[in-house]
């Protein structure tokens, strides 16, 4: 059995190679599930953002918008 630690980094393994469009996909489909793992899984997915880009996710996070979209995928 997995630690809550070794799952999020199993976690962030899984997400080093997507690309921010799926990244904030993935984070969207989480406002639409329900479930224990949840809160975890966007706090992976949060944590990933943030890393990428931290001016997108501190403007993201100041903002009172629930999608990180219009940040992480501004034209």
């Amino acid at each position: 059995m997995k630690t809550k630690e070794e799952g999020k980094k199993a976690m962030r393994k899984t997400l080093a190679p997507l690309s921010l469009v799926q990244l904030v996909e993935a984070f969207e489909l989480t406002s639409k599930q329900n479930g224990p793992e949840i809160p975890v899984v966007r706090e992976v997915l949060m944590d990933e953002l943030e890393d990428r880009n931290v001016q997108a996710f501190e403007a993201w996070m100041d903002s009172v918008t629930d999608s990180p979209r219009s940040f992480f995928l501004a034209a």
